[in-house]
């Protein structure tokens, strides 16, 4: 049957119809848990102790351990429960309505850095593959950093598979300045995210192999990119360490800094994330969106564009 014939459009669309109703259905479903439960899950209340930490509300201390990305993100939400009775259920509605925000848009991520490999079609597809996935149902109502940071990899991905021309057309300096700014965010997130950036290299080491030399322009642009990348992640935890402690916020970030790169501690944090079943939590989100066929439709993409 040819692609093109009103019997495939057809299935097509009824195809788009069913994947959108199951997104739909997932995203009514983690609303109605954010509105509803009445508990939050592992580090969801160390992440609002530090955003009340920061709002200045009583009683909380500041976690040093917890990357800050989060509880920046909890902001509003928790001002608005704070502006409420002292036990209302605010605390709980507002932070779970705001996780379930980030969850749709890291979904929003994934469909937009497939979308310009494989088109709309299996975009769809995979965001629904995204969230039916027990990483979305189980966390995405909840104040964790889970899905941030799914979303936040795959908006790396998007916007630096953007720089992969062939040669003819330079890639633009404001995608590798984007990609640094995302990179950035990223690193407040999650620490281990900054396992993005050898993810990069490798990138560039297939560029080179596939189109058979390395582009000086694109070398300069990765450096950029770290450099922006770096530079948001320092400024946004100095700036928040001086708010926290004034003077004393510099030798705060440092000492903070050291224990969480020290590799020692990212020994224990790798060590940790094999035991019991949270390897499956994350490796799988990983290979998903590193894996060879995203580079490969990448590779086909410029191949048609010549």
């Amino acid at each position: 049957m040819p692609a093109n014939s009103p019997a495939t459009h057809t299935k097509q669309q009824s195809l788009r119809f069913v994947l959108a109703a199951i997104v739909v259905s997932m995203t009514v479903y983690i609303t109605y848990v954010a509105t509803t439960a009445r508990i939050e899950q592992y580090d969801g209340y160390v992440y609002l102790n530090n955003a009340k930490r920061i709002l200045d509300l009583p009683p909380a201390k500041f976690e040093h351990y917890r990357p800050p990305l989060v509880s920046l993100a909890m902001l509003a939400a928790v001002r608005l429960a704070a502006s409420g009775a002292p036990a209302n259920t605010g605390y709980f509605v507002w932070p779970h309505l705001t996780a379930a925000i980030i969850s749709l848009l890291s979904a929003l991520a994934v469909g937009l850095m497939l979308r310009r490999h494989w088109g709309t079609m299996l975009a769809l597809a995979g965001v629904t593959f995204f969230v039916t996935s027990r990483l979305f149902l189980r966390y995405g109502p909840f104040v964790m950093a889970d899905l941030l940071s799914a979303g936040l990899v795959a908006s790396v991905l998007a916007v630096y598979l953007r720089t992969w021309t062939g040669g003819e057309k330079l890639p633009a300096w404001r995608d590798y300045r984007l990609c640094g700014l995302v990179l950035g965010a990223a690193l407040l997130g999650k620490q281990s995210l900054g396992l993005i950036v050898p993810a990069l290299v490798l990138s560039e080491i297939l560029h080179a192999i596939h189109f058979k030399g390395w582009q000086p322009r694109r070398l300069l642009g990765l450096a950029v990119t770290i450099t922006v990348g770096v530079l948001v992640f320092l400024s946004v935890e100095l700036l928040i360490f001086t708010w926290l402690y004034g003077a004393d916020g510099l030798e705060a970030a440092a000492y903070t800094a050291k224990n969480d790169f020290h590799p020692r501690s990212v020994t224990n944090r790798l060590a940790a994330s094999t035991v019991g079943d949270s390897n499956w939590n994350y490796a799988t989100l990983a290979w998903h969106a590193l894996s060879p066929p995203v580079v490969l439709a990448e590779k086909d993409k410029v191949r048609a564009d010549r």
